[in-house]
């Protein structure tokens, strides 16, 4: 029982010296030398800050008279590259409507692949993997099959199949 105690009282004032080791190290390390302080004491005495004019400042009379104009997307595309799509059309199909002709297009859900193991069910449509639970443009995946997925939403029951399986 002593040698026990003994060992741990020993191993405590080994670990205590190699931290004490490393602090007085590491103080060494972040405190500058005297002779440092001497040769970087006249050059911070020579530092002034720089007035600069802020980005609020209009810098001449036409910049001031001229309101500023930014730029503005619709939506969020263009700006984050990983958001979801809010509208279906592109920006060039955008600018070539005359305004007030907008349609409405509804999309579909389109069955890409389905991926099946000896526990995961996985299906992808229109771009997204879905497990059994999950939603794509309002529909909730039901069931994930073999050769299709069934998708349910606001009562309606839709069969997705796979295109090299249609009979």
């Amino acid at each position: 029982m002593k040698k026990r105690v003994l060992i741990v009282i020993i191993v405590c004032l080994v670990v205590i010296g190699a931290l004490l080791a490393w602090r007085l190290q590491l103080g060494a390390q972040r405190s500058p030398t005297k002779q440092n302080k001497a040769v970087l004491a006249p050059l911070v005495k020579n530092i002034r800050p720089v007035a600069r004019p802020s980005q609020e400042v209009a810098l001449t009379k036409e910049a001031a008279a001229k309101p500023a104009t930014k730029s503005v997307t619709i939506g969020p595309i263009g700006e984050n590259p990983f958001a979801r799509r809010i509208s279906v059309y592109t920006k060039d199909e955008l600018a070539a409507q005359p305004p007030g002709t907008e349609e409405v297009r509804v999309l579909e859900p389109k069955l890409e692949g389905i991926w099946l193991s000896a526990t995961t069910k996985v299906a992808f449509i229109s771009g997204q993997s879905l497990s059994q639970g999950g939603q794509v443009f309002g529909w909730r995946v039901s069931q994930i099959l073999r050769d299709r997925v069934i998708l349910y939403k606001d009562g309606i029951v839709k069969v997705l199949k796979l295109e090299g399986n249609q009979q």
